[in-house]
């Protein structure tokens, strides 16, 4: 009786290994949310924003590349992109290629930003990583520009001021906060004050350091939603430094709106179960035009 059972067992895991690595890593879903912001000074504007992160694009992942390729048919306003855009492996530049092979065909009619993550900025070894090699960090200023060429406008510690349907907006961007090279005061450093303003950041941890400063969203990642996610709060590891009270979406922190993306790629494991990649498409409106004074989310 135990034999048998120990086999069904055992085929039941190999049956759920093969699922969360070949299937769902590769059901993209594409999470709609409406926010109400009381900033906004034009009643009749909507803002679409295509929030993409944590792509971990490996070299020559083809399979992700036609994944991704499946949104050209969006028309957002904006793309964001808030960081791990490669994995980091010993060629950063192929992974980078392939990242710019999957974004090619999605086209957003003011502009694509981005930030950078903890894995843009380091190399490592898939194996001797995982025997504690130390992580050797390299210099992100050809992934830069790299971006730039192809016009991915990379938001270093620095903001940028748009006009998106007569809606002022400051998009300001700090780099990874997970190694600490995030610089608020000087990404803030003469932004105005008066406009909607929205932070890009990799990780939900920023919340930390922003002290005063007012941000109407915050767009982050990091968390992979948990990847591999038995019950809401039975996750494998979201590698936060701050308690959550979710492991991604929409979310109050303290004093901020943050909306916390469980994003595209995988890393560690190669696998996702129960919470199958996505990106955000978010539509920013005047609160009182609003249908709900809350935001909803589907």
């Amino acid at each position: 009786m135990i034999r048998p059972l120990l086999a069904l067992a055992a085929l039941g895991a190999l049956a759920v290994g093969a699922y969360g690595t070949l299937v769902e890593p590769y059901r993209l879903r594409v999470r709609r949310v409406r926010i109400p912001l009381s900033s906004f000074r034009r009643p009749d504007a909507v803002v679409r924003i295509l929030h993409i992160t944590d792509l971990h694009m490996r070299s020559g992942d083809w399979r992700r590349v036609r994944m991704l390729r499946q949104l050209a048919g969006l028309k957002p306003d904006l793309i964001l992109l808030t960081g791990d855009l490669i994995q980091g492996g010993h060629n950063p530049e192929a992974e980078l290629a392939t990242v710019l092979e999957a974004l090619a065909p999605i086209h957003a009619s003011h502009g694509v930003f981005a930030v950078l993550g903890n894995h843009d900025h380091v190399r490592r070894h898939r194996i001797k990583s995982w025997l504690g090699q130390p992580l050797r960090f390299h210099d992100t200023g050809g992934l830069v520009r790299t971006l730039a060429a192809h016009g991915i406008h990379v938001l270093t510690n620095a903001h940028v001021n748009l006009t998106v349907h007569g809606q002022p907006l400051t998009l300001i961007g700090v780099d990874d906060p997970f190694y600490w090279l995030d610089d608020i005061r000087r990404a803030t450093a003469g932004a105005p004050r008066d406009t909607t303003r929205l932070l890009l950041a990799h990780t939900p941890d920023i919340i930390r350091t922003l002290e005063d400063q007012r941000f109407d969203l915050i767009l982050c990642g990091h968390t992979h939603g948990g990847q591999i996610r038995l019950a809401e709060h039975i996750v494998w590891h979201t590698n936060t430094r701050i308690e959550l009270p979710r492991n991604a979406g929409l979310m109050e922190l303290g004093d901020h709106l943050v909306y916390c993306s469980a994003g595209v790629g995988v890393s560690v494991l190669p696998m996702r179960l129960n919470c199958p990649p996505e990106v955000g498409w978010i539509e920013l409106v005047a609160a009182e035009h609003s249908s709900s004074e809350n935001p909803h989310v589907r």
